[in-house]
């Protein structure tokens, strides 16, 4: 059984800021970097075994973000029809591509 991999769609505006923190690298935290790699190459319609190869990651890793980006589109297409900003844009997206927040009160050092 095949499974389809999530579709990923990306506008012109929100392409600019993904290829702006990939392009920024040194400013840009990691994880960001990666998440926003991720979501190119699954607009640019690479599967998810290629991408895994290529950044060094497992395929869950994609399969996540993909879904994370597919689950806020309508978000990200709400904020642009309503005129969002660069900034106000640049910091929905990186909400979407933010770590949740964990269970457990934070560590108490003595």
């Amino acid at each position: 059984m095949v499974v389809k991999s999530t579709e990923v769609n990306v506008t012109e505006q929100q392409r600019e800021i993904l290829e702006r923190w990939v392009r920024n690298r040194a400013s840009t935290p990691y994880r960001l970097v990666e998440r926003s790699k991720i979501v190119l190459m699954s607009a640019d319609g690479q599967d998810n075994r290629k991408q895994a190869r290529q950044l060094g990651v497992d395929r869950q890793r994609i399969r996540r973000w993909r879904k994370r980006w597919a689950n806020a589109e309508k978000r990200l297409l709400e904020a642009e029809d309503k005129g969002a900003n660069d900034k106000d844009l640049t910091a929905i997206i990186f909400d979407i591509l933010s770590d949740n927040t964990r269970p457990g009160g934070p560590t108490k050092f003595s």
